[in-house]
């Protein structure tokens, strides 16, 4: 099963020309339920407080395991497998069984208040908070976020223009071995 994709809010149907972007964060959904973060100065704005709102606007009640999944999400600021957030949880005392995180996990994914990216046959979530990518090591299976400057900005642009293609998002995963994996040859 797919998701629908957080779409940004460069989309020309929602101008946000001399707004302020924390004056809307409630009005987060637009006409098909998509749920939308706008940026400014390149940076994703989400906060625990909007997916609060997120949750309790989907119909959801927020619950002790929701909020602290949010909270171990929002903190990790990158992705997360489901036993990752499991292990967490258990340091915090906190203590529900796999089924529930998965329940949880996919109630958030569904009503797009994460973002579900599987990589190398492994299920990550996180909050977008900002735009970031991945480098996976395909030796040890760790995750490091990176930062890519404007220049993929630019290309995207491009891109879009020259197919006639309208983005929505888009997700950028770099494969190889990382600096501890290659130490160790």
């Amino acid at each position: 099963m797919s998701f629908p994709r957080i779409r940004h809010g460069s989309d020309s149907r929602y101008p946000l020309n001399n707004i302020n972007v924390h004056n809307i964060l409630a009005q987060l959904l637009d006409f098909s339920g998509t749920m939308i973060y706008y940026k400014r100065n390149n940076v994703a704005t989400m906060n625990l407080d909007t997916v609060f709102q997120n949750i309790h606007s989907k119909g959801g009640r927020i619950t002790k395991i929701r909020k602290e999944i949010a909270r171990t999400l929002f903190e990790k600021n990158c992705l997360m497998s489901q036993a990752d957030i499991l292990t967490v949880l258990k340091k915090r005392q906190i203590c529900p069984n796999r089924s529930t995180i998965f329940r949880e996990l996919f109630f958030f994914a569904k009503n797009n208040i994460i973002i579900k990216n599987t990589i190398l046959d492994i299920d990550y979530y996180e909050i977008p908070q900002d735009h970031h990518h991945h480098l996976v090591c395909l030796s040890c299976n760790s995750i490091i976020k990176v930062e890519i400057g404007s220049h993929l900005v630019k290309q995207e642009k491009q891109i879009a223009k020259q197919n006639k293609f309208n983005i929505i998002n888009h997700s950028l995963e770099f494969y190889g071995i990382c600096k501890f994996c290659q130490n160790l040859d």
